[in-house]
């Protein structure tokens, strides 16, 4: 009964059947890497042909809804403090930016300056001087001044526009003017022009410009 058994396994081992489930068990063991495998050649393919499916849909799309060209973005950005020279000669005679202050509750710019006749040398001493001012400044623009001035537009003496401080120097005297101005007021490289004698004169220095504007930058 046993070699009956026997004789019978055997020949099913060895038969067509048993090839063909042996066939069937190799594809189920092997069937992972043969689905990694395809998928590493799909992907393969995605990466090269990306770029070109990509353009291609992007040319349907511009075909169909026209080319669209992105608009500029506005982008406010923080002003930049600006340097400008704060000493300045105007032919012997110099002058100092001693002081800026904006006072915020009363909306004003103060600048002080130090003027020294004959700072540098002999020579005949100031008579007066003009700190220039920008157009968008007017006499209105002036609330006070440290000593007598006059709004000029232009001084017929120097040609210079602005504030006109007219009390004469004496020799290699210093003094302190200050001068306040409506607003919060740029910081740029003005002019201060200064008559001596017959002697007219310029030296560029920091002085007030216009109004403080949001810079915004496409």
């Amino acid at each position: 009964m046993f070699e009956r058994i026997w004789l019978k396994f055997k020949i099913f081992v060895g038969g067509p059947q048993a090839r063909r489930m042996q066939r069937g068990q190799a594809v189920s063991e092997y069937w992972p890497v043969i689905g990694g495998a395809t998928g590493l050649l799909f992907a393969a393919l995605g990466v090269m042909l990306s770029p070109w499916l990509g353009e291609t849909y992007q040319t349907i799309v511009d075909a169909v809804f026209g080319a669209q060209t992105p608009e500029a973005a506005m982008v406010c950005v923080p002003e930049e403090e600006a340097t400008y020279p704060v000493t300045a000669t105007s032919d012997i005679h110099r002058f100092e930016l001693m002081t800026w202050v904006y006072n915020e509750s009363s909306d004003t710019t103060t600048v002080g300056y130090s003027v020294t006749s004959q700072a540098t040398g002999p020579g005949p001493a100031i008579s007066h001087w003009v700190l220039e001012l920008p157009g968008c400044l007017t006499a209105s623009s002036v609330v006070s001044a440290s000593e007598a001035y006059e709004f000029v537009d232009p001084d017929p003496k120097t040609g210079a526009r602005g504030v006109k401080f007219d009390r004469g120097y004496s020799d290699y005297e210093t003094r302190l003017v200050f001068v306040t101005l409506k607003g919060n007021l740029e910081k740029v490289a003005g002019s201060v022009v200064t008559k001596a004698a017959k002697r007219v004169n310029s030296g560029t220095i920091q002085t007030p410009g216009c109004e403080n504007p949001d810079e915004c930058e496409e």
